[in-house]
């Protein structure tokens, strides 16, 4: 068997892992990943800029061996990783949910929060890979780099055209199951 490394591999192992990981850890622990993983972008995508625009990865210390480009999108998403994780360990949030679900329906939403959770961080990778900021909505500074994954990948390319819809539908989601959930 002869399996070949591609960006679409990458994405269905990631989005694979993170999955089992949600059913792993439940529900409640996945909203508030998906929660971190927010908060998470903003932060690296505000902090990767400064270092950006302070340091300019002009040190080679500072640049790990990339050019200034490429270190300043590694640094983005190793902060983003980095505050995931921070936050999901110790967040000082707390997500309450109805626990009458079991079988089926605890299947099912644990299911889609699970997806829901894989997209979302699969596409903030994406978005810091294609070397865009928040603060610069509109140009994308590096377009080269994420045209070279989503030509070698169609998921790839998949998810880019639908940021948008991956970075709104947990949040809405959220807004949307705390309005349903039952009150004790």
């Amino acid at each position: 068997m002869n399996i070949q490394l591609s960006w679409n591999l990458f994405i269905i192992v990631f989005a694979a892992i993170i999955t089992a990981y949600s059913f792993i850890i439940g529900r409640r622990q996945t909203i508030k990943i998906i929660m971190s993983v927010y908060i998470a972008f903003l932060a690296a995508d505000g902090l990767g800029y400064f270092i950006k625009e302070t340091l300019g990865f002009r040190v080679p210390s500072l640049a790990f061996g990339f050019d200034p480009g490429s270190a300043a999108v590694v640094t983005t998403i190793l902060l983003f990783i980095m505050f995931i994780v921070m936050l999901a360990r110790h967040n000082a949030f707390d997500v309450l949910l109805d626990d009458e679900l079991s079988g089926v329906p605890y299947f099912l939403s644990t299911s889609y929060t699970a997806l829901l959770c894989a997209l979302l961080m699969v596409s903030c990778i994406l978005f810091f890979l294609s070397g865009n900021t928040l603060t610069v909505i509109g140009q994308i500074v590096n377009q080269t780099m994420i045209n070279s994954v989503t030509a070698q990948s169609t998921i790839a390319a998949w998810v880019v055209n639908y940021f948008h819809v991956w970075f709104f539908l947990p949040a809405f989601s959220l807004i949307f199951f705390s309005f349903v959930q039952k009150r004790g």
